[in-house]
């Protein structure tokens, strides 16, 4: 399905938001992973971002079903919320990152 084209003032509007942003962005870790993990960065009180290099994984919200995210896809949450991401769908027998496997 082709999307339409925006028209200018969608346009004008889409560029004043963009051009006001203020990013400042800290990258926490970037890793890969084996076995059953579990990953999140909730409670910092500060938006995050998430990007997928390679493979694929799970974003757990409370609450909705898990979504699916792979390679080269990401999220960005625009407050701190809680979630987790992993490796399944169904998370139960992960384990948070600090024991995993090295």
């Amino acid at each position: 399905m082709k999307k339409p084209p925006m028209n200018a003032e969608t346009d004008r509007i889409a560029h004043w938001f963009v051009s006001g942003l203020e990013l400042d962005a800290t990258v926490f870790h970037v890793g890969q992973y084996c076995g059953p993990w579990r990953a999140s960065t909730a409670g910092r009180e500060r938006a995050s971002f998430h990007h997928v290099l390679r493979g694929h994984w799970w974003l757990h919200l409370d609450g909705q079903a898990p979504i699916r995210l792979g390679e080269r896809e990401g999220v960005f949450l625009l407050r701190d919320i809680p979630h987790r991401l992993s490796p399944e769908a169904d998370d139960t027998d992960c384990r948070p990152c600090s024991s995993l496997c090295g």
